[in-house]
């Protein structure tokens, strides 16, 4: 199991403001990504670059509570939109320059990944007295 921290990425300005500039998603000491959209699936796919197991199961943490947990490459295969109405989860779709890259360096295509059936949920939809995958009750 991975385990990657969710924090808030902001700027401390000499005037004292403080300016948000969205999430870092941390594993240990190396961001694995950050920004203001899809920072769980970016982190995942960055993951999957990085050598790490598809089928893993990483969990995402923010201020100390479990936000959502599930494959690596579920979370690899999904980005985030917010076109109309609240965020959602919608298929990702890399661009051009994502694909030349990952050709370049012989990274697997994240359309490629295998994605377990271990679906993703977010933790205020799970029952707390609901039995916990790959533990005895």
């Amino acid at each position: 199991m991975i385990r990657i921290e969710l924090l808030p990425k902001v700027d401390h300005r000499a005037s004292g403001e403080t300016k948000y500039r969205g999430m870092g998603a941390w594993l240990g000491d190396i961001e694995l990504a950050s920004g203001r959209g899809a920072v769980c699936c970016q982190a995942a796919r960055r993951l999957v670059a990085l050598g790490h197991d598809p089928g893993e199961r990483v969990e995402f943490w923010n201020g100390g509570l479990l936000s959502l947990s599930g494959p690596v490459a579920a979370f690899a295969k999904l980005t985030v939109r917010e076109d109309d109405g609240p965020a959602h989860f919608v298929p990702y779709v890399p661009g051009p320059s994502e694909r030349v890259r990952a050709a370049a360096c012989g990274a697997p295509s994240v359309r490629s990944i295998e994605v377990p059936a271990t679906p993703i949920a977010p933790a205020h939809q799970i029952s707390p007295d609901a039995p916990m995958p790959g533990l005895a009750a």
